[in-house]
Formats: C-alpha cells, structure tokens, sequence
C-alpha cells in the first residue's frame, strides 16, 4: 500500500510537470519516471486511445513489452469500461507471505471520453491484495489519471499556451506550436488571444496601438511585442507622456540642441533617437491634448 508522504510526494510531482511541460508526449515521459521513482512503483505505462475502437497506443516510455500481455488486455477493458480496474497479476515468491504483483488500469477520462489509460504495475504484500488493503493505492492512481485528463484537456486545444517562468520573471510560451517569451501571466481564453495578437505584431515595423484601462499591463504587451521582435537586441524605450508637461514633451521625444530655448545648456537626444532601431513605447498617448499634436 502506498505511504501518505509518497502518496502526496507523488502527486505534487506531477502537477509540477504537467504545469511544466511544453508538450503532452514530455509530460507523459517525465510523469511515468517520476512514478517509478517516487511512488514506488515496479513499471508504469501510460496509453492513449487510438482511431481504432479499445485499440491503445504505447504513450509511456517503457512501453506494452514491459508491463506485459495481461496488463495491456486490463488497459484496454478499462478504456472500453471507463471503469478504474486491478487485478493480481501473480505471486513473485514460493513462500507464505511473499510479495505478490499486482496491476491497476486507471482510465483517463475527460468530457465522458475514455482519451486513454494510467496503467500501474506494484508489488505488494500476499495478505495485502483485498480491495480494502489496496483502496489507498486505487485512489493515488485515479488521482493521476484525473491529472492527466486534465493536461490532455490542455495540450490537445488547438489554441493551448503553456508557460514556463524563469528566474527573471521572463516565460517562455508556446501558443500554437510557436514559443515566445514574455512577463504576461495567464491561461485563460482572453489571454491566449492576447498572445496570438503579440504573434501577429511582434515581426512588423508598423506602429501598434494598445488599448486597455489603467493597470490592465499596457507595457507588459508592449514589451512582449519588443522581445519577440527583430528589435529584442536593442533597446526597449518607456515615455509616460502623461508625467510630463506639454511644454516638455516635444523636447522629451525629440530631443534638441544646445542653446534652442532658455535652459537647454547641452544636448539633449530624444526618446525617438534612443530608441533607434529599437521600439519605443508611449505610454498613455491619449492623455496628449491636441494642441501638442
């Protein structure tokens, strides 16, 4: 019977790696490692169904060979039941006692589809294989089977976006099979269609206009935009033109020269000037009366 701390040790393990993970093949390959390793079980395989009716293909890393003919036809009744299953599969020593094999078939279900199967080979005690004894072992597999229906859900959307967060705050996401790196948290529908927009802008040189109320993270969409643009070596420059005075602004974006008005002692290059090359970003413009303009 699985422990309490492996059990949690476990699951916490494989929420990391699905949150973690930029495809559901890496996950599943991580996942069933950290099975082994953690959880303390013999071998594991995870499956998903085929085009073909109960037919499962090999989605685990170590594969139908080593899990055995009897574990693959219990998978494949799991699938075609929905039904969470085990059965003892066979005794591994001569004496009373002895640890005997034996293998649970967890279906991974999402919208009342049977997508798959969690498939769990463990060793347990003789005396330990009623259905009371193995409970705690039934509920740990179809907690993970629910966590992979749940990356299922994720990886298998036409649309879906995963982030991994790195040290800096900066992430690494991938929105329809394109990777691109910005401090934008979020998976929702919105967000995602925030992403595919900083998609279609970020390799232009065209002027982009982003409307939002205050706080909503203007300047986290316009740095996205820099970072995945051809310009992400070079410089990234912020005007709040709402800071400023009227009087200053011009001065502030275009810079001057010496000696062109009353109190302009040096050269002064304006935000356009340092940002060449590079992107500028005008925080609320609007706030600009049009006398400026």
């Amino acid at each position: 019977m699985i422990k309490v701390k492996q059990f949690l040790d476990a699951i916490d393990e494989v929420n990391s790696i699905i949150s973690g993970a930029l495809s559901m093949e890496s996950a599943v390959n991580q996942i069933v490692r950290a099975l082994g390793q953690i959880a303390g079980v013999l071998n594991c395989a995870i499956y998903f169904a085929s085009d073909e009716p109960d037919h499962l293909l090999d989605f685990g890393s170590d594969g139908s060979s080593v899990i055995g003919e009897q574990a693959i036809l219990l998978s494949e009744r799991a699938l075609r039941e929905r039904q969470l299953l085990w059965e003892e599969q066979g005794i591994g020593g001569a004496s009373q006692g002895s640890d005997t094999i034996i293998v649970i078939a967890a279906p991974i279900v999402f919208a009342e589809t049977s997508k798959g199967v969690l498939t769990v080979i463990k060793e347990v005690s003789v005396a330990a294989t009623s259905e009371k004894a193995v409970a705690a072992d039934l509920i740990f597999a179809g907690i993970i089977s629910d966590l992979l229906a749940h990356a299922h859900q994720i990886f298998s959307s036409e649309n879906h976006t995963r982030t991994i967060v790195n040290s800096i705050g900066v992430s690494d996401v991938l929105v329809q099979g394109v990777s691109f790196s910005t401090q934008i948290r979020g998976n929702s529908k919105a967000i995602r269609k925030v992403f595919e927009q900083i998609l279609q802008v970020a390799p232009s040189t065209t002027t982009a206009l982003i409307l939002g109320e205050s706080g909503v993270g203007k300047e986290l969409v316009a740095d996205a935009i820099h970072r995945n643009s051809g310009r992400a070596d070079r410089s990234f420059v912020k005007l709040n033109c709402a800071a400023l005075p009227e009087s200053l602004l011009e001065s502030e974006i275009f810079g001057h020269e010496k000696g062109s008005f009353t109190g302009a002692i040096s050269q002064k290059k304006g935000r356009f000037e340092l940002a060449h090359g590079g992107t500028l970003f005008l925080d609320e413009i609007g706030e600009i009366s049009l006398a400026t303009y």
